[in-house]
């Protein structure tokens, strides 16, 4: 099972790179690529990540936000799913997760922030339980 998820990552990486990979979205996905530019040795985008992460805390974290402004903001529910997968995805773009590690990461978040709005629902029903 590790080896056909290894080989989906894989394939999705070599995707990113071969088709969507450009110099335009390194601009998008990083304020400060005129420093790349001008150390010409550099090879990543940014700084080589000191640990390694499953799942992606900056995915869990982006979606975890997103499922509760999405309860609370449905009439800016577009840019909200825009912004927390504009996060997750330039953890991919940048080479620090594979994307099963954004996947599990999502899932993580979406199902915490489902768990704060039923505990705050729960909560309005019967303020004097909590």
């Amino acid at each position: 099972m590790v080896s056909i998820l290894q080989n989906i990552d894989f394939n999705i990486l070599e995707i990113i790179n071969q088709y969507i990979h450009n110099p335009v979205l390194d601009k998008i996905m990083i304020g400060l690529t005129t420093l790349f530019e001008a150390i010409p040795t550099i090879n990543l985008l940014i700084e080589k990540p000191l640990s390694y992460s499953f799942p992606s805390g900056h995915a869990s974290s982006a979606f975890a936000a997103a499922g509760i402004l999405l309860y609370k903001f449905k009439n800016l529910s577009i840019y909200i799913i825009i912004l927390a997968g504009m996060m997750a995805f330039s953890r991919v773009y940048l080479l620090v997760h594979y994307p099963s590690d954004i996947l599990v990461g999502i899932m993580i978040g979406l199902i915490s922030s489902k768990i704060i709005i039923t505990l705050f629902e729960y909560k309005k029903k019967s303020p004097s339980l909590i």
